[in-house]
C-alpha cells in the first residue's frame, strides 16, 4: 500500500468579465452538483465576499464557494471522521471517492452547471507523505522528482520547486493549458482546544497546545490560459478532464501509486 495519500481536489472556474458575471450563490451551484441536502451555507455578506455552501459525500467533505470573479468547487476528507489518528492531518484513504466527486463536478459543469460565461478553468490535486522529520520529509520528495530535476537535500527547510509546461489542447482548438507541478515539503499545525467541564460560560478558557506535521507533497495545478471568448460547457469539461487525466497519469509516473487512481 502507498505511503502517499490524496490531500485534496479541487475544480475552479472564471467568470468572463467581458459578459458582466452572472453568479449562482454557492448553495444553488451546490445543489446542482450534489443534491439537496446541506450542511451550512452562508450567503455573501457583500459584494466583495463570497457565498459558501458545504455538506459530506461519500466520505469527503464537499464545497462550493462562489464569488463574481471565482467558482471552487473542493473534495477533501471528512475532519469529522478520524481515520487515522497517528498521521494528525486528515487525508482520503478512499480516493476513488475523490475522483467519483471530481467526476460529478465535471459532468456537472458538461451539463451546463453556470449561467455565465467562463473564460478559464483550473483543477488542482495535491498529495502528502507523512514524515516524521525534516530529514524524513525531504527524502520523500526528493525521491519522486524526476531525474532532470533530482537534488541532494539533507536539513534544509521549507523546500519547494514548481515547473509549469504550458501544452497546446488536441480537444479544444486553440486552447492552452498550464501544467503545474509543485513539488514542496508542508508544515500544518494541530490545535486541540480543550474546555473545562462546566464550559466557558462558567469562567473556562480555551487552551491550546499546537503540534505540528511535516509531509512531502506534490501538487498538480493544470488551469487553461484566459480566453478571449467565452468557453463553451463541453469544452470547460474537456479541459478540465484532460487536466485531471495529466495529474493521475504524472502521480504513477512519479511512483506516488496512489491505491485506486488509475487511467
Amino acid at each position: 500500500m502507498s505511503e502517499w495519500k490524496a490531500f485534496v481536489g479541487k475544480i475552479s472556474l472564471f467568470p468572463a468579465g467581458f459578459s458582466g458575471p452572472v453568479v449562482l450563490s454557492a448553495l444553488d451551484l451546490f445543489q446542482r452538483v450534489w443534491g439537496p441536502e446541506v450542511d451550512s451555507f452562508q450567503g455573501a455578506t457583500n459584494p466583495l465576499n463570497p457565498s459558501v455552501a458545504q455538506g459530506r459525500r461519500d466520505g469527503l467533505a464537499v464545497s462550493c464557494t462562489a464569488h463574481p470573479s471565482r467558482i471552487d468547487f473542493s473534495c477533501a476528507a471528512d475532519q469529522g471522521q478520524i481515520v487515522n489518528a497517528a498521521e494528525k492531518i486528515p487525508t482520503i484513504d478512499n480516493v476513488v471517492n475523490l475522483r467519483k466527486c471530481i467526476e460529478t463536478i465535471m459532468k456537472a459543469i458538461d451539463s451546463g452547471l453556470t449561467t455565465g460565461a467562463i473564460s478559464r478553468i483550473a483543477v488542482f490535486v495535491q498529495f502528502l507523505r507523512i514524515s516524521k522529520d525534516r530529514e524524513e520529509a525531504n527524502r520523500n520528495v526528493v525521491d519522486i522528482l524526476p531525474d532532470r530535476f533530482r537534488l541532494r537535500l539533507e536539513s534544509e527547510e521549507d523546500f519547494m520547486l514548481q515547473v509549469n509546461e504550458p501544452a497546446s489542447v488536441a480537444t479544444v482548438v486553440g486552447a492552452r493549458m498550464n501544467i503545474i507541478t509543485k513539488w514542496s515539503v508542508e508544515r500544518f499545525q494541530l490545535i486541540t482546544f480543550q474546555l473545562p467541564s462546566a464550559g466557558i460560560f462558567a469562567g473556562g478558557q480555551f487552551s491550546s497546545n499546537p503540534e505540528e506535521t511535516l509531509a512531502a507533497s506534490v501538487s498538480f495545478d493544470n488551469n487553461s490560459v484566459p480566453s478571449n471568448t467565452p468557453i463553451s460547457s463541453h469544452h470547460q469539461f474537456l479541459l478540465l478532464e484532460g487536466g485531471f487525466r495529466d495529474a493521475i497519469k504524472k502521480q504513477s509516473n512519479f511512483g506516488l501509486n496512489v491505491d485506486g487512481l488509475k487511467l
